[in-house]
């Protein structure tokens, strides 16, 4: 699937799939064949906790409450279709 598309596999005449190098900072090399796995993990570590970071403040803010309000405001009722419909009632029909 992925080699229908030129750009996935980065028009490699050998169709392998890579990604080109990139750095962060312009010394620390992220991806690519000259990356370092530890500074590999530590990007994507970095990367994850500030966007965890925003996601709580995201939450507990004004805009997060809001959308609770909703999301409470919306939800369905708790209760099975069994419950609803007595023991009859079948899906099978």
């Amino acid at each position: 699937m992925f080699n229908k598309f030129p750009w996935f596999y980065n028009y490699s005449a050998s169709d392998v799939i890579s990604a080109p190098p990139r750095a962060v900072f312009g010394q620390f090399y992220v991806t690519g064949a000259v990356a370092d796995p530890r500074t590999n993990t530590c990007f994507v570590l970095t990367v994850v906790l500030v966007l965890a970071l925003a996601a709580k403040g995201l939450v507990g803010g004004r805009v997060g409450r809001a959308w609770m309000a909703i999301r409470i405001w919306t939800s369905p009722p708790r209760s099975s279709v069994s419950a609803r419909c007595g023991q009859s009632c079948s899906l099978s029909h």
